[in-house]
């Protein structure tokens, strides 16, 4: 039977695969959001389990950060940018919801294989985990738009933060919030680098960056 973590950290790697089937970027965002709500839940579940008040903490600066900030300063880039949605892509939709299966099915086959990282983990988490940055490195490879490959970039540091509660129970919070402050203020340089090739180019495509010198 399925325990409320293991749920949390399904619809983790559902969301991922879900947005490897839309081409709508504001779609995108709001499925990253709602990823990061579930780690948080994740991260609250673990938290009562423990018994712990620092995990209580970092969940909830979990919640704020990835679950508010940076999908609101995701969504104003969007709106100043001005793009609804992928125009150019490496594979289409349906290809890449099947490659999406396929890394799934060879995550699991992976901790199978390396059976010391399942016991490591303690559970399937560290799975479902691998499987959602394998998603989320492919997101990266298949989308132009840099925005896109901005939120591919955060599911997969949504994996490693997974990945690493369910090995370690736990991350300490002095480590966790400098993590999550370095993202924050990684994603609003970002914000303003791509407002910037908008205003250059008229357009967000990665290839622009190859014009940029210096």
């Amino acid at each position: 039977m399925v325990n409320l973590g293991d749920l949390f950290a399904i619809l983790v790697l559902i969301t991922a695969i879900v947005n490897a089937a839309s081409p709508f970027i504001r779609f995108a965002i709001r499925l990253y959001s709602i990823q990061s709500l579930c780690l948080a839940l994740f991260a609250f579940n673990m938290a009562f389990a423990e018994g712990a008040l620092h995990l209580y903490l970092a969940a909830g600066v979990t919640l704020l950060i990835k679950g508010i900030l940076i999908p609101y300063f995701l969504l104003k880039t969007y709106k100043r940018v001005g793009i609804e949605k992928e125009i150019e892509l490496s594979i289409g939709y349906p290809m890449a919801v099947l490659l999406s299966g396929i890394l799934t099915v060879l995550a699991k086959v992976f901790t199978l294989k390396f059976g010391d990282i399942e016991y490591l983990a303690g559970n399937s988490v560290f799975t479902i985990s691998l499987a959602t940055f394998f998603v989320g490195v492919l997101l990266l490879i298949t989308r132009k738009k840099l925005l896109s490959q901005i939120i591919s970039i955060l599911i997969m540091e949504n994996a490693i933060f997974l990945a690493a509660s369910s090995v370690t129970q736990g991350m300490p919070l002095v480590v966790e919030l400098g993590v999550l402050f370095d993202l924050l203020m990684t994603i609003m340089i970002s914000s303003l680098l791509m407002l910037q090739i908008k205003k250059n180019y008229s357009d967000i495509s990665s290839d622009k960056l190859k014009d940029i010198k210096e």
